[in-house]
């Protein structure tokens, strides 16, 4: 079985730095993979939602914001055998830091995919050669040139398709959508059917947080966001999520709910324990429905302005746990915000 995940972010942000994901790890209080189960001959394909990095290009808190250390990592027990490096989050810390995360989690796991030196991954299991090709359809917002694989022409996209037309199975792994709506744009649509006409045999899509219904189209499944697997946010709908579940063999596809408990680590959830307007059942009717731009970014500023209001209350209610240098600079950060 091969098992695909969304977001995986084993750091801290920046308004829980000292106490998040990064910090439980690297104090050895959670082993984050835990309550996954990784069966002999299971293989895993996660997206690394930050920067494994010794080096950094930031001076001030941030440097420790969406980046772990090497030595971190390994106190993490990653059940994850090939890892998209495509997303928003990768170039924070510069390109050095970049590239040593790719050269790092290269050698920690079966390979890195969704670089501009690898897009695509390839391997054989259960006697079926599998393609997974990675990239970004986010816009890059770091001044950094990104290292990965990021807005690519539909040209290039059909040309790497049709790189590993001999594989048995390609999937197309996406960092793509919008943060905090539960459904995909009609642009998302139109693009994963044109993905799944020209050659992929599964799509896999995350970013948005949140989980997204999904669709067969011509035989063939599209995910449109998987929400979170590891990540700190205590907004309701960002706990929940979903593992895809693929099988070679067979090319059966079936999926499996997830819940982040209080200390960023995902347990396996029934379908009874996720609220019902969460639930794929609900979020797959409104899939290719959605025409009217203006009511789809109406649901963007609801569902950014409830996810700022949860986080606002996270950071009061653990003020005590900030170093206060680091509160001073992250309240003056917010006064500049504010002021512009």
């Amino acid at each position: 079985m091969i098992y695909f995940t969304g977001d995986i972010c084993l750091c801290d942000k920046a308004f829980d730095i000292g106490f998040g994901a990064g910090s439980m790890i690297a104090q050895g209080k959670i082993k984050p993979f835990s309550h996954l189960e990784k069966k002999e001959g299971d293989v895993w394909v996660g997206n690394f939602e930050g920067v494994v990095s010794d080096v950094t290009c930031r001076e001030n808190y941030t440097r420790d914001s969406f980046r772990i250390g090497t030595d971190t990592f390994g106190k993490c027990d990653s059940i994850i055998d090939y890892w998209g490096i495509a997303n928003n989050h990768v170039m924070e810390h510069g390109g050095e830091a970049y590239l040593q995360m790719a050269e790092f989690l290269g050698i920690q796991s079966k390979g890195v995919f969704g670089s501009n030196e690898r897009r695509t991954v390839c391997f054989e299991h259960q006697g079926k050669i599998v393609a997974v090709t990675g990239f970004s359809l986010r816009a890059e917002e770091e001044k950094h040139k990104p290292l990965y694989w990021n807005l690519p022409e539909l040209s290039d996209i059909r040309e790497e398709c049709e790189r590993f037309a001999d594989a048995d199975y390609r999937v197309a792994y996406i960092h793509w959508g919008v943060e905090y709506v539960t459904r995909p744009s009609v642009g998302q649509v139109r693009l994963a059917h044109w993905l799944v006409d020209t050659g992929y045999d599964l799509v896999v899509g995350m970013h948005p947080h949140v989980l997204q219904g999904y669709e067969v189209y011509k035989g063939k499944y599209i995910f449109y966001s998987l929400g979170n697997t590891i990540f700190n946010m205590n907004y309701s709908p960002c706990r929940y999520g979903a593992i895809v579940n693929f099988d070679p063999e067979t090319a059966e596809v079936s999926y499996k709910y997830i819940y982040i408990n209080d200390i960023f680590c995902p347990e396996y959830s029934e379908e009874v324990n996720v609220p019902e307007r969460l639930r794929f059942k609900t979020l797959c009717q409104t899939v290719g429905k959605e025409q009217n731009i203006e009511k789809y970014i109406t649901s963007f500023n609801s569902g950014l302005k409830a996810y700022r209001k949860s986080n606002n209350r996270e950071i009061i209610r653990n003020i005590g746990k900030f170093q206060p240098k680091v509160f001073v600079q992250i309240f003056t950060g917010f006064i500049k915000r504010r002021m512009k």
